[in-house]
């Protein structure tokens, strides 16, 4: 992130709206539809949106700043924030059976037939991670070498009980 926004400052850019918050709030990562239930998972959101401050928001805060770049982050807006995080969250919840994927109740919210924002092959596609330099093989192979390294017991002493260590993040 820290070169990407040297990069959109150097091409004249003043300002860059992030995503920052989106998985969190949404319920994003891959991990959530392993939630029990709808309690679990609101309680799970909340956790990681209270730990936003100490890397996601950090980070793009270092990084865009370095160099003068201004990022706006629309997820995490107070207003947007109270709204979003009263949605029931069986609604964000990722159901099959019902459609549902990952941030449904936000790709639905940009799902309009007369005026479509985005295509819908673009609005429903399987999200996909955005990390700097990191895809799905050394996240796999991270997987891997974790999987040999934390036992069940393990696990549950650290996360809740119930919840898949393999798929922890």
């Amino acid at each position: 992130m820290f070169l990407m926004s040297r990069k959109i400052k150097a091409l004249g850019v003043k300002m860059v709206i992030s995503g920052e918050g989106s998985n969190e709030i949404f319920g994003g990562y891959l991990y959530f539809h392993k939630a029990p239930n709808k309690e679990e998972f609101h309680v799970e959101t909340c956790h990681k949106i209270k730990a936003l401050h100490k890397f996601d928001c950090l980070r793009i805060n270092k990084s865009t700043f370095a160099w003068g770049l201004e990022a706006q982050v629309p997820f995490l807006d107070k207003q947007f924030m109270d709204v979003a995080m009263n949605i029931d969250p069986k609604f964000k919840m990722i159901n099959g059976d019902k459609g549902r994927i990952e941030k449904w109740v936000l790709r639905r919210a940009f799902d309009d037939e007369e005026h479509p924002y985005l295509p819908k092959h673009i609005l429903y596609r399987q999200k996909e991670q955005f990390r700097d330099k990191v895809g799905y093989s050394l996240i796999d192979g991270l997987k891997a070498h974790a999987s040999t390294l934390v036992t069940v017991n393990l696990s549950d002493t650290i996360w809740a009980p119930g919840w898949s260590p393999a798929d922890r993040k």
